[in-house]
């Protein structure tokens, strides 16, 4: 019974936070994410064709937009999960969850409901090829299906990612992505199209939401979800949180999924794929940027609960600077080399203008890499409200720069319009918004964060500067193998570049002393 529940389980009781092992565990989760993506888009991209794959672009793209239905409940949620979890208030959990799944639920029919509309109108709004109209409707209602059932299965995810079990979640991600992976390879090598693919979409979003659902319930025994626990002072308490992390969300789809809208409405439905494989490079990068963003919040929620103010400005000024250290070698190889990478993986035909695309998405690349963990710090602190006026302007920014440019640059114009904005907001706002909640000096942040990371690269960047002038790749192993021969140089620079004293005395202790304690359980 719910009145049963104020009683911690000792397992859940005595188990901590793991902040590294999040990481490594969400890093392994983004990793499986990247080599996916790499085997699976060109054999995609050649088996459906160009505009084909340009159309499950858009169609993606616009069905997304559904995912905003979230409202922000899920961020809520995780956030409440995580502090009363810490304090043991497990009724209080329960109420707050299952009004979040009463809400899911009717969010997720309007998803529904609206992907059937879509599916009507759409044919009438982009330069679709003849040959594809008939699948557009059928798989704008699977689609946005699949957002449907992902909406529902958010309360789960937010339950285990609230309980920073991270290691759960991406195990879950990683078997659904594997396996998903190869029935989309079956189903293409049989000659199956874009209906099918929306198919196999729906039944792994259902699939993984039930796995999300058992795994809950294991990991938190004290709760109770059930529609009859739900209850308007709950809803209130999570809109109470939820409403600016809503306009948060959407002025993130504004800027991440607009690129292919604006693309599709103005320029033929193929340049979308030239586009896509640019961003998607973009978008795997910052996958491993979620490997830390996404135990932020939680980790800086549960420590504000138990008042450790210094270790959250610790994080606060530390966090941003790992992921720029962390995004930049691949930002760097972009922009120097990732015209020949875009030749030797998806073919030569897509090496120039897709390339050029990549040059222009790594600035935002190595700029928004802080503003990830940032974000999701000031998240679990609640103070993510003056966020969201500047996230909405960038999107507004972003598409009313695209627009415009991309009458005259083509999708060349898109991708300035959305680094613009993004550089702006990233030099502009956050240096000042950082030095207000932990007092951290503007200049001091700036150059924590972009100036030391980017000195420390100048090493590498002349060495892949060389390597690509001097050493051909012919084949994109052998590319992987080059960019793993400067890795070191860029390691090292980071290590006495990057680091204090201090951190680097710090850092290889945490080593040394897992270390040992892995020989010890060995």
């Amino acid at each position: 019974m719910l009145g049963t529940q104020e009683y911690a389980h000792p397992d859940v009781k005595k188990r901590r936070p793991r902040p590294i092992r999040n990481v490594v565990s969400n890093w392994a989760g983004s990793l499986v994410t990247m080599l996916i993506a790499f085997f699976l888009s060109p054999f995609v991209v050649h088996h459906l064709g160009t505009s084909a794959y340009g159309l499950w672009i858009l169609i993606m793209s616009i069905t997304s937009y559904l995912g905003l239905l979230d409202l922000g409940v899920r961020g809520s949620v995780t956030c409440y999960v995580a502090k009363f979890h810490t304090q043991g208030k497990h009724e209080e959990a329960s109420h707050l969850v299952s009004s979040a799944l009463a809400l899911f639920t009717l969010l997720g029919a309007t998803a529904l409901a609206v992907s059937v509309i879509l599916g009507l109108i759409g044919l009438h709004l982009f330069r679709v090829p003849e040959s594809l109209r008939p699948n557009l409707q059928a798989v704008l209602i699977l689609a946005g299906a699949s957002i449907a059932i992902i909406l529902v299965s958010n309360v789960y995810g937010a339950i285990v990612i609230g309980l920073q079990r991270f290691e759960l979640s991406n195990a879950i991600e990683i078997g659904s992505g594997i396996l998903k992976a190869f029935v989309v390879l079956l189903a293409l090598r049989h000659g199956k199209g874009l209906v099918t693919l929306a198919i196999i979409q729906l039944a792994f979003s259902l699939t993984t939401a039930l796995v999300f659902a058992c795994t809950s319930w294991r990991i938190y025994p004290q709760l109770s979800v059930g529609y009859q626990w739900s209850d308007w002072a709950n809803v209130r308490l999570i809109f109470s949180f939820a409403s600016y992390l809503f306009l948060l969300n959407a002025s993130a789809y504004l800027i991440l999924y607009t690129d292919s809208v604006v693309i599709g409405a103005f320029l033929p439905v193929a340049m979308i794929t030239f586009f896509a494989i640019a961003g998607n490079l973009i978008a795997s990068s910052r996958s491993l940027i979620s490997g830390i963003s996404t135990i932020m919040t939680p980790l800086a929620s549960s420590l504000d609960a138990e008042g450790h103010q210094d270790k959250i400005k610790q994080i606060g000024l530390a966090g941003p600077r790992y992921a720029t250290m962390l995004v930049l070698p691949i930002a760097v190889t972009f922009v120097l080399r990732g015209e020949t990478f875009i030749g030797l993986w998806m073919g030569f035909g897509y090496a120039i203008p897709s390339g050029k695309v990549l040059q222009v998405l790594s600035l935002t690349l190595f700029f928004s890499a802080a503003n990830q963990v940032a974000t999701s710090t000031m998240l679990g602190l609640y103070k993510h409200r003056p966020l969201v006026l500047v996230n909405i302007a960038e999107g507004l920014l972003n598409l009313a720069l695209s627009v415009g440019l991309v009458r005259v640059m083509g999708i060349i114009g898109v991708a300035w319009g959305t680094a613009i904005p993004s550089v702006a907001t990233s030099l502009v706002f956050w240096p000042l918004y950082i030095r207000r909640v932990f007092a951290i000096r503007s200049s001091q942040y700036v150059y924590s964060t972009w100036g030391r990371p980017a000195i420390a690269a100048i090493p590498f960047a002349l060495v892949s500067l060389m390597i690509d002038k001097t050493w051909y790749a012919p084949t994109v192993w052998f590319f992987f193998l080059q960019v793993l021969v400067t890795l070191p140089v860029a390691i090292f620079s980071f290590w006495f570049g990057c680091f204090s004293r201090a951190e680097r005395r710090s850092h290889l202790g945490q080593i040394v002393s897992r270390t040992i304690r892995v020989e010890e359980t060995a």
